[in-house]
């Protein structure tokens, strides 16, 4: 249970126990939540292992831990899902590029470590590095929300046109996710997870 659940709790026990009505407590509800710092869909900062200032070329980023796959059982006419195990969930994310290609050529250098030309398939540690996602709170105070152990999979398609005389060049990468066997609990302590500068 979280201390926001018991805080709820323990003011909704409060509010009961002086005698106020349903209305009142829904309004003063109403009230804290209208005060409540909801995230916002910009407050996120990225940080790519060996590409330093690489969260000022990510547009947006698409990820989730892991997936459970469930295998259907029947029982008479009904049905139980049995959990089968975790599955990976691959990472994705939009990027603008440079002139020069910058963002390109670091995603290629990274795609091309897990499988060498000759068809032979390198070991975990000479392809994986890891992307950790940051929560922006305040102004220059950020905390990790995630770290992913990664390896290169695609490179999205590039489409260019001579129309697009004010956008940026854009496109799709997406990493696969080493491995389920992670430890996803939150057994660090808070400030281990504090930056002050990325």
């Amino acid at each position: 249970m979280a201390l926001t659940d018991i805080a709820t709790s323990a003011l909704a026990t409060a509010l009961y126990s002086t005698g106020v009505t349903d209305k009142v407590v829904g309004k003063l509800t109403s009230r804290m939540l209208g005060k409540m710092l909801f995230s916002q869909g910009w407050q996120w900062a990225i940080e790519l292992d060996g590409f330093a200032g690489g969260d000022f070329f990510v547009r947006d980023v698409t990820y989730s831990r892991f997936s459970v796959e469930a295998r259907p059982l029947k029982i008479g006419g009904g049905e139980i899902n049995v959990p089968e195990g975790r599955t990976t969930v691959p990472l994705t994310m939009t990027v603008r590029d440079t002139v020069d290609g910058l963002m390109r050529k670091w995603f290629d250098k990274k795609l091309a470590l897990p499988v060498n030309l000759d068809g032979t398939v390198n070991l975990p540690a000479e392809y994986s590095f890891n992307i950790r996602i940051y929560r922006l709170l305040i102004s220059g105070v950020s905390i990790l929300e995630n770290e992913f152990t990664v390896f290169a999979q695609q490179r999205g398609d590039v489409t260019v046109s001579r129309d697009a005389v004010s956008t940026f060049h854009t496109f799709s990468l997406t990493f696969a996710q080493v491995s389920t066997f992670t430890d996803y609990g939150d057994n660090s302590s808070l400030l281990d997870s504090f930056s002050y500068s990325l």
